[in-house]
């Protein structure tokens, strides 16, 4: 009984109950005896008297189907009743919770190449709850959980102070029992001395190679160009070929056209 224009809802919900092997009687407001001034609630029953198993209503108003339902014996579904919550919302909601570790938690799922994985969260607190993950490796699937439970506050920080992790068979537990801020001591960012050896022999290596290569571009800088300017060095002029002066008695050629 939809009194609402939709399309996704009414399809939606049409094709989901064909697949589970229902037959939909559709139900037009505008072509039915409400035109005619027939009541809601007869329109209703007459559809009830013909041997329906439940009605979907969709209505403008809020709590319509929360009457229907007082004066039907078959099954309501609530389809949308004017500004209230769309109930297909709450049961998306209802089916993303599950309990973990002892609570009812958000379950969101993340599927990667090679990583399975699905976070929970705290319904109430939206903390992270825990993980069950599957990863993929040479002996096979490898499936893990872990949870994280008994947050404290440190600080302006909220820590998890026990962590179970279960992987193939065996347990681990980790247990916070306090936490330090402070600061480190720079000494600790320090290198070896093995590594400061290697970086100045590096640093020794570069300066040298550097060295030989404004030695090579010196001579450059001698023929007229200077090998630090971005102005190409000028070419020497060509020197004039000798010409030989031919004998007074020598004939005289005729000149080339």
């Amino acid at each position: 009984l939809f009194f609402e224009n939709s399309t996704r809802t009414r399809t939606s919900f049409s094709l989901a109950a064909r697949r589970l092997g229902a037959d939909v009687v559709d139900f037009s407001a505008s072509t039915s005896s409400l035109s005619k001034g027939e009541s809601f609630i007869d329109t209703a029953r007459n559809l009830e008297a013909m041997g329906i198993d439940a009605v979907v209503v969709r209505h403008g108003t809020p709590g319509t189907p929360h009457l229907l339902a007082q004066h039907l014996r078959v099954g309501v579904i609530n389809a949308g009743d004017g500004p209230h919550e769309h109930p297909t919302q709450g049961l998306l909601d209802v089916l993303s919770i599950r309990e973990f570790g002892g609570r009812p938690c958000y379950a969101v799922s993340f599927k990667g190449p090679e990583l399975w994985l699905v976070g929970f969260y705290d319904v109430e607190t939206a903390l992270v709850g825990g993980m069950r993950m599957t990863m993929s490796s040479p002996m096979g699937e490898i499936p893990m959980e872990i949870l994280v439970s008994d947050y404290k506050t440190f600080g302006d920080i909220m820590q998890p102070t026990r962590t179970t992790v279960n992987v193939m068979g065996q347990q681990q537990v980790v247990g916070i029992e306090d936490v330090t801020f402070g600061g480190i001591d720079p000494a600790v960012f320090e290198l070896p001395d093995a590594i400061k050896g290697l970086v100045a022999a590096k640093e020794a290596e570069q300066k040298a190679a550097e060295a030989g290569a404004d030695d090579a571009a010196a001579p450059a800088a001698k023929d007229g160009g200077d090998a630090t300017s971005d102005t190409p060095a000028r070419r020497p002029r060509p020197r004039p070929r000798p010409q030989a002066t031919p004998p007074a008695d020598a004939p005289a050629t005729a000149p080339t056209p």
